[in-house]
């Protein structure tokens, strides 16, 4: 019988063994990895940056809102601070928020015949 001890260090050996084949090679890491990061941090600040520049072109053409994104988050009106929150915000919430409550906010603004226009019915 084997004992509890015994189990153990197989176990620990075991985990040794998996641990050093999922270790990547040299090639692997190293400068081409960090580069190719910096190229996706670069590319998702360029997506952040058009959502920022298209949510904030959306509250200018409604004179800067007052938007209510969520329960006990606003962003209150005026151009400075839109652009602070623009600025400052992440993808996500410009995304999911922002720029859902400003197409919100500009459908219930626009005429009737605007928001839905009449649906003819082309029959011959």
């Amino acid at each position: 019988m084997v004992s509890f001890l015994e189990r153990s260090k197989q176990h620990l050996r075991t985990i040794k063994a998996r641990s050093k084949a999922s270790t990547p090679e040299p090639e692997q890491r190293g400068p081409a990895l960090i580069l190719e990061a910096i190229e996706a941090v670069e590319q998702g600040e360029g997506i952040r940056g058009q959502w920022a520049d298209v949510c904030l072109r959306l509250a200018e053409a409604q004179d800067y809102p007052s938007v209510e994104l969520r329960p006990g988050w606003t962003v209150d009106g005026g151009a400075h601070l839109w652009k602070l929150f623009c600025g400052n915000a992440n993808t996500s919430w410009l995304r999911d928020l922002a720029y859902p409550a400003l197409k919100e906010l500009q459908d219930s603004t626009l005429p009737d015949e605007v928001k839905r226009p009449d649906q003819r019915s082309y029959r011959t």
